[in-house]
Formats: C-alpha cells, sequence, structure tokens
C-alpha cells in the first residue's frame, strides 16, 4: 500500500473510532419524574420505579419492592421538604439513561441521581442514589 491509502485508511479510523467513542444519544428526564422529586411526591415517582429498585440514600444501600420503595422515599421527603430540584447533567445510550440533580430541601441539598432504563416506551429507574451534596 502507499502512503495515501494508508493515511486515508488511518483518518477513517480515526474518525469512526470518535464516532462511535460519543455514541451517547440525547436524552431528557420524564417531566412527571422531575416534578414528583420537585414536589416529595413519592407516589408520582414510584409510578416509574421497577418491580425491584435499589436504593441509596446517605450510604444505606438495599434493594427494594416498589412499594418498600416508595415508603423508604415518602419517609425522606417527609424528613427534607422539597424546596427545588434542578437537573445538572443527563443522558444515555441504547435503553440505559442516567440524571443527575440537586436536590434543595429543609434540610440541606443532596445529589439526586438515578439510573434508568427503557421497558417498551417507558424509562423505568433501577437505581436511586440521594446523598448529601458538600457545599
Amino acid at each position: 500500500m502507499n502512503s495515501k491509502v494508508l493515511t486515508r485508511n488511518f483518518f477513517l479510523v480515526v474518525l469512526l473510532s470518535i464516532f462511535f467513542a460519543f455514541d451517547w444519544a440525547p436524552f431528557e428526564l420524564p417531566k412527571s419524574i422531575s416534578d414528583a422529586v420537585k414536589t416529595g411526591n413519592s407516589a408520582q415517582l414510584a409510578k416509574h420505579f421497577f418491580d425491584n429498585i435499589e436504593v441509596i440514600i446517605s450510604g444505606k444501600e438495599n434493594i427494594y419492592s416498589r412499594t418498600q420503595a416508595e415508603r423508604i422515599l415518602n419517609e425522606f421527603f417527609s424528613k427534607n421538604q422539597p424546596k427545588d430540584f434542578v437537573i445538572l447533567h443527563q443522558g444515555g445510550k441504547n435503553a440505559s439513561q442516567f440524571a443527575i440533580g440537586r436536590l434543595s430541601t429543609n434540610n440541606g441539598t443532596y445529589r439526586f441521581t438515578m439510573f434508568m432504563k427503557t421497558e417498551g416506551e417507558k424509562q423505568l429507574i433501577h437505581q436511586l442514589r440521594i446523598e448529601n451534596e458538600i457545599e
């Protein structure tokens, strides 16, 4: 092969590598989910849970049924009444999505992270993480 062909093939490989490295599809968190977090509505949020969901709140981690997770979040929201919720980052690839937000409450600010998977036409949350945010 001559150097022109090698150079062209090299650039083609580089371009394809860049294309596949950044193959993240745009994702926007459904408004019903962000509204549920913003208002502290655990029942509305639970409608977007898988049957079993991993919940991590301030380092305490377990896998719960949808009903159990709803109760745990209801307790969290009772102690930490939401004032505001802002999405900081969100994205996804194929059937997996994530959203990271800042939840401001009467007791402090929390990083609120959700990992979702698409099932049919719906994005369902399979992991929920709430951590104290260090300011």
